[in-house]
């Protein structure tokens, strides 16, 4: 074990990287950690310096779930569109058979008889945040792993330290195992987060009411995810800006693009 330890020290650092995966195992589950840290590694290995290796990293990522989010969208608009007779049979049922058990289980069967002939049931709304945000967690988990910076609870993911992230900054930030020295990418993940609540409180308004305490709830994420990117690496900064700028521009194309038919205002209620 001595002399194999000894030997990957005289290797280049990304051959080491690769053999360091090889001879530590680990789960099914850490898989998909390892899948994040092979892309990062592969699009800095084409040259690119970690600064921008890793938003482009991030935006060949999320261009991968472009066809996720398109049939997301699409199985909204559907639904979007017979919502409007959903909403209308609701209020005939339960105006007229609220406690008939009967009616009620008719008025789910013919809702659900609409759902599947438009492919549009909403439990399908669930697929697109299933595969982003434990995406999000483990490109988040990587980094912090790369930055030699790692939560306990995933101290055996044997994601190595990346020590060319030392120098392979810009500007500024030219150590990005570290936080942002002067602020500035925690202050714009904070702007941009809160222009994407916005957006997404401005364009969905029509498809269900958000109960304002949880709008100010997001709000306040927003801000106190900007204090824990002060304490982040900068490294992380990049990844988690770059998505949430990714998040913008998505919601601003998929609203122009695809836009989400209006139906008349009482039928909210």
């Amino acid at each position: 074990m001595y002399q194999t330890t000894i030997a990957l020290h005289r290797l280049p650092l990304h051959l080491t990287h690769r053999i360091y995966r090889f001879l530590h195992t680990t789960s099914s589950c850490y898989n998909l950690f390892a899948l994040g840290s092979t892309a990062l590694y592969t699009v800095h290995g084409t040259g690119v310096p970690w600064w921008a290796a890793i938003p482009l990293t991030t935006l060949l990522i999320r261009s991968v779930m472009l066809p996720v989010v398109f049939w997301s969208r699409n199985r909204m608009i559907r639904y979007a569109r017979i919502k409007p007779l959903i909403k209308a049979w609701e209020f005939q049922y339960m105006k007229l058979s609220y406690f008939d058990s009967e009616k009620i289980k008719k008025l789910n069967q013919k809702r659900n008889e609409l759902f599947h002939r438009h492919s549009c049931h909403p439990i399908g709304s669930l697929v697109l945040p299933l595969v982003q945000i434990p995406l999000f967690f483990i490109m988040t988990f990587v980094l912090r792993g790369m930055s030699g910076s790692s939560f306990l609870l995933f101290s055996g993911l044997n994601v190595p330290v990346e020590v060319s992230l030392a120098h392979e900054g810009i500007g500024w930030i030219q150590d990005l195992t570290v936080s942002d020295p002067i602020g500035f990418l925690p202050v714009c993940l904070g702007l941009i987060s809160l222009i994407n609540i916005q957006l997404n409180l401005d364009f969905y308004k029509e498809m269900v009411s958000v109960p304002i305490f949880l709008t100010r709830l997001a709000q306040g994420n927003a801000l106190v995810f900007t204090f824990v990117s002060m304490q982040a690496p900068t490294a992380l900064s990049l990844y988690w800006v770059t998505s949430s700028l990714f998040s913008v521009i998505q919601n601003l194309v998929l609203h122009f693009v695809k836009p989400l038919p209006y139906f008349p205002r009482h039928f909210k209620k």
